[in-house]
């Protein structure tokens, strides 16, 4: 559920529109000069959210090379230790070669 907080700030009354875009994480704030418009785009984030049409807007900022060590290789404990072998060795040869600098979905920045 979206929620709205009043601020005094220097410019004049603010109103925080806020929601969850997942699960036990708050979106960032957002200000507007009255509540309703607050109310209002709180609510259209949140559908959003819920529909699945929302985007984070951090996806894709990640380099290929930080996303495979710090999410996808320390999850590949249930593998055997050729495979891991195998997939170290296409990494390091071919894979973060080319897309290692690049975000997260390839050079072009695609999902």
């Amino acid at each position: 559920m979206a929620w709205v907080v009043k601020r005094q700030m220097k410019a004049g009354t603010r109103y925080l529109a806020g929601y969850r875009d997942r699960p036990a994480r708050s979106a960032p704030w957002e200000r507007f000069r009255t509540r309703i418009e607050a109310a209002r785009a709180g609510a259209a984030a949140e559908r959003k959210v819920t529909d699945g049409s929302w985007l984070d807007p951090a996806a894709g900022k990640t380099r290929f090379t930080d996303y495979v060590r710090d999410s996808w290789w320390p999850n590949l404990h249930h593998l055997e230790l050729t495979t891991k072998a195998a997939y170290r060795s296409n990494l390091d040869a071919h894979f973060l070669p080319y897309f290692g600098q690049h975000p997260s979905g390839g050079p072009n920045g695609r999902r």
